[in-house]
């Protein structure tokens, strides 16, 4: 993975998932892009670990279970 530095999208790669660039740095992006199509074995590691994080922290079952309890939660209180 290969995302500009903001807030949000730092939240998104952990150590060793893949690389942050500085906002408006295109030459720093296309080193990091061909880095990457130069490696294709860090490539696969940042794709296992990626994964991994996209089903841990967006998993739909597990947010719709989030939002049933907060529903149920709110429809308690009223």
């Amino acid at each position: 993975m290969i995302i500009t530095d903001s807030e949000e999208n730092r939240k998104w790669v952990e150590e060793g998932g893949g690389f942050v660039v500085p906002v408006k740095n295109p030459r720093i992006l296309a080193q990091k892009i061909v880095y990457l199509l130069k490696n294709p074995d860090l490539r696969k590691e940042f794709g296992k670990v990626n994964r991994r994080v996209i089903e841990e922290r967006n998993n739909y079952y597990k947010e719709m279970e989030k939002m049933e309890k907060l529903y149920e939660e709110t429809a308690k209180k009223n």
